[in-house]
């Protein structure tokens, strides 16, 4: 079956929702004092620490103030993202080399990180690591899969991400710096990070995060029913911008399947928020995209829906929109 992918490499946001376990938590205080610190150094982490820390109380606030300004401050060097991968490819099958190439390439991570403020999710996670070391929270650095539109598809092929857990009031909760920071844009050769902080993924709740992570170790799922890889990439395949606006294509809905011939194809939403008026299908055949506004409609046990039909047969990829911006991605197999 032939996949059609998006040019643009979407590592974005998340949503409020993903707070909810300090929904009535206020983060003003530590979001100013980080911005306070814009453009601070991180040569010298005690004075860093010691800025964004000293004025707040909680390990709460603290651990907001930490991951808001690395957010705000760290870039995501993508070219070393791509050199990494080519790594991790290479020696996928060879333990030994593999652990000798990864801690001189920590080292060179960390080294970009402190001289030029760019890293890669390596980079961000442990320096946070550290920062967290310096308050006595207790942290995890996690190593796993992260599903994009070009990683980890409809198979777990290698591990490409790290995020990190953390514990507050005795309790674990999953962050990802990396993605919280902003959005790669990669066109061909060339890519372009932008800053675009995004909530969602800070203290995201295990059922969100599990949609586009999974960990080495199943324990740092933080679930009682941690997902098979099978079933983790076989659901639509979801981008960050979904959690931004809390519309989520429902769990365990199908990344490929088959219809006959005008067969309506029903797809199941949630909302964590407003319900939009209108949603967009782009639809691509691999020779041409076309969009279709699609109206939203909820069936009498209140599940919510939107509906499309396909009169010529053909393989498609289906990218839900809100707006201009992707929201998950699937393919339709019609058949006669």
């Amino acid at each position: 079956m032939r996949i059609f992918f998006l040019g643009l490499l979407l590592l974005g946001s998340l949503s409020s929702s993903a707070q909810k376990y300090f929904e009535d938590f206020d983060f003003h205080r530590a979001d100013s004092i980080a911005d306070h610190y814009h453009g601070a150094s991180v040569q010298d982490l005690i004075t860093l620490n010691d800025n964004l820390c000293a004025n707040l109380d909680t390990e709460i606030e603290k651990f907001r103030a930490l991951y808001f300004w690395v957010c705000h401050n760290i870039e995501n060097d993508f070219r070393q993202f791509q050199k990494a991968n080519r790594y991790r490819r290479k020696y996928f099958e060879d333990s030994i080399a593999f652990a000798s190439w990864q801690n001189a390439y920590h080292l060179e991570c960390m080294r970009n990180l402190y001289q030029n403020k760019r890293t890669v999710c390596s980079g961000y996670t442990s320096l946070l690591a550290q920062l967290c070391f310096l308050n006595g929270i207790e942290c995890k650095v996690v190593n796993g899969y992260a599903r994009s539109s070009s990683s980890n598809v409809d198979k777990l092929d290698y591990p490409n991400h790290t995020w990190l857990a953390v514990k507050l009031k005795d309790e674990w909760y999953l962050s990802d710096p990396t993605w919280s920071s902003g959005k790669v844009y990669q066109m061909g050769e060339m890519a372009k990070f932008e800053f675009h902080f995004n909530d969602g993924y800070f203290l995201c709740d295990p059922e969100t995060f599990a949609r586009n992570h999974y960990p080495l170790n199943s324990r740092w799922f933080l679930l009682e029913t941690p997902p098979s890889p099978e079933d983790f990439v076989s659901q639509a395949l979801v981008y960050g911008e979904t959690f931004e606006f809390g519309i989520y294509i429902k769990e365990k809905f199908p990344f490929q399947q088959s219809l006959k011939r005008d067969e309506t194809l029903k797809i199941p939403l949630e909302f964590h928020g407003e319900v939009p008026s209108s949603l967009g299908l782009e639809i691509d055949n691999g020779f041409r995209k076309f969009r279709e506004e699609v109206e939203i409609w909820m069936d009498s046990m209140g599940q919510y829906y939107l509906s499309t039909t396909f009169g010529r047969t053909g393989d498609y990829s289906l990218h839900l929109l809100m707006g201009d911006t992707y929201l998950a991605t699937f393919i339709i197999s019609v058949e006669r």
